[in-house]
């Protein structure tokens, strides 16, 4: 049985941190998954979310807030959230989940399963939780392969993932700056696993994020994919290959020009780290 771990990042939205906490909750069910809130800035009603889902929750870690870049924030977060994750040498795999978000009843059981068959597999990246196809009863216990990066809200990487990348970070002077520069073109090199029902459903949307085309059509789409309980899978997750509907860059792997794109993010991740280096060197 592979074992894995959860972090759930938290600032200040309390009501939606409770939502989200007691999703895990009901998800891990009676396993024992060592569930970290990495907790940003000072609230008392975050406090307070803290102390009823005690029992939920085996770590809270807090952070300083080190910068006012939203984009720059999030991406810190993250990092520091796999880090923590994979500083634990029996912990294979991680679930990062952002506050506003809730996770499907059976997220866990899709994970470990998704997990037990393509673990040790060196193209295999990780798992992306969203799916912005319509749902469809047929379709619950399907999912595809998709080369793509992560989906911020709700998703897990291996440690293979975490150790392949974790050099290249080690040798930048701020690893948390060069994540996203880093985890989004090696991602592209290989798949990740997507359900084409959606495992989470995000509830920024009601107030937290602006009502703009991209973000509408995101929202939208989760809400019509998503279902809390998806009820017992008696028969296991079949793979399909249905084209994913995401972003247009979002490209399944049986595409025909999937080496293509396999070498092509390999490239632009060399040229990433090329150019930081040479920033680097010139503030040195």
């Amino acid at each position: 049985m592979n074992i894995g771990s959860i972090s759930v990042i938290t600032h200040r939205r309390a009501e939606l941190l409770d939502r989200c906490l007691q999703s895990v909750s009901t998800a891990k069910s009676s396993r024992d998954i060592n569930v970290t809130v990495l907790w940003q800035g000072a609230s008392a009603e975050i406090e307070k979310v803290l102390l009823k889902n005690r029992s939920t929750i085996h770590e809270v870690i807090h952070l300083e807030k080190e910068t006012s870049d939203i984009e720059m924030h999030i991406n810190t977060n993250r990092y520091l959230a796999y880090r923590n994750a994979f500083s634990k040498s029996h912990i294979e795999w991680n679930l990062c989940l952002e506050e506003d978000v809730e996770i499907s009843d059976d997220t866990i059981v899709f994970v470990e399963a998704i997990f037990d068959r393509f673990q040790g597999k060196r193209k295999f990246r990780g798992i992306n939780l969203g799916s912005l196809i319509k749902f469809d009863n047929e379709k619950i216990h399907q999912f595809t392969k998709v080369r793509y990066g992560i989906h911020g809200p709700a998703s897990v990487i291996s440690r293979d993932t975490w150790m392949r990348i974790r050099a290249t970070l080690n040798m930048c002077s701020d690893g948390a700056r060069a994540w996203d520069g880093v985890i989004e073109p090696f991602l592209k090199t290989g798949f990740m696993v997507t359900p084409i029902v959606s495992r989470y459903i995000d509830n920024g949307f009601t107030g937290t994020h602006a009502r703009y085309e991209i973000a509408s059509e995101y929202f939208e789409g989760l809400q019509a994919s998503w279902r809390r309980d998806l009820g017992r899978n008696p028969y296991g997750y079949v793979e399909v290959n249905i084209p994913p509907k995401w972003r247009q860059d979002a490209i399944g792997y049986s595409f025909t020009g999937a080496l293509y794109a396999s070498l092509r993010n390999l490239k632009s991740n060399l040229v990433f780290f090329n150019d930081y280096l040479r920033t680097w060197r010139k503030r040195a």
